[in-house]
Formats: structure tokens, sequence, C-alpha cells
């Protein structure tokens, strides 16, 4: 019995002399409890957010690309090659989103064209659609 008031008395002397130093310390770091409670709480709310944009924007931008490169009359040689680079990133974009394998970023040349036609088969067979919508013309 003797051992166990010791034993008690010990743990009562640990726990006297370690919470007062945890909440010492848990006040000085009270910006980075904060920022933790803040951050964990916006994700238990919200969930966690996205790292890319929507699908729906990406298609709109392969679109809006498409048909400035279809259509390249007033276009600069420099502004013309921009756009493909903008064009084959956002194509990425779009792969890496439904999970689909690219190699624009490896190949060149024709290589790269028949990958870039590829890619874009692709994602039109995954539902994406690329055309820009064209005017329908009424006989009457």
């Amino acid at each position: 019995m003797n051992g166990l008031l010791v034993a008690a008395d010990l743990v009562l002397l640990l726990v006297t002399c370690t919470v007062p130093a945890l909440l010492v310390r848990m006040f000085l770091d009270i910006g980075q409890v904060g920022a933790w409670f803040g951050e964990h709480w916006r994700l238990w709310r919200h969930g966690p957010q996205p790292v890319s944009p929507p699908l729906e924007c990406t298609a709109a931008t392969l679109r809006r690309l498409r048909g400035m490169l279809e259509d390249p009359r007033h276009l600069s040689a420099a502004r013309y090659h921009g756009i493909q680079l903008a064009y084959d990133r956002t194509l990425s974009d779009a792969c890496a989103t439904l999970g689909i394998d690219e190699e624009l970023c490896a190949v060149h040349g024709f290589a790269h064209s028949v990958e870039r036609i590829r890619v874009e088969a692709e994602l039109e067979r995954a539902g994406l659609v690329l055309a820009l919508p064209t005017p329908r013309h009424h006989p009457c």
C-alpha cells in the first residue's frame, strides 16, 4: 500500500509540473495553434480545395485557344507560337484532370503534332468538346 501512495504522489508531482509548462507553451504558440485550428476548421467545413481550375474553364480555354490557332491571319509568328505553347499546356492540364496519359512535352517536330492530335482525340472520347460551336444556318 505504501508503494502505491508513492507512485500516486509521483504522478501528481509530474502532472503538477508539466501541465503549467504545457499551458505556457501553448499560450506562447497560440498563433500557430490558431492557424492550425483555422486550417482544419476550413477543411472540415468546406472540404479540400481543388488544385486546378474546373474542367469547364479548361475546356473553354482550349476552345478559345484552338479558335485562335485555326485563324492565325492577324497573329505574328511569336504570338502564334505562344498560343501553341499555351494550348499544349492547357491540353496537358485537361489530361491531368481526366487521368489521360500524354507526352506533349517529351516529343518534338512531327511526333509532337501527332501526339497533339492523339491527345485531342482522347479528350474528345472522354467527353470534352474542343470544337467551337458553329452557328446554324436555316434555309428560311
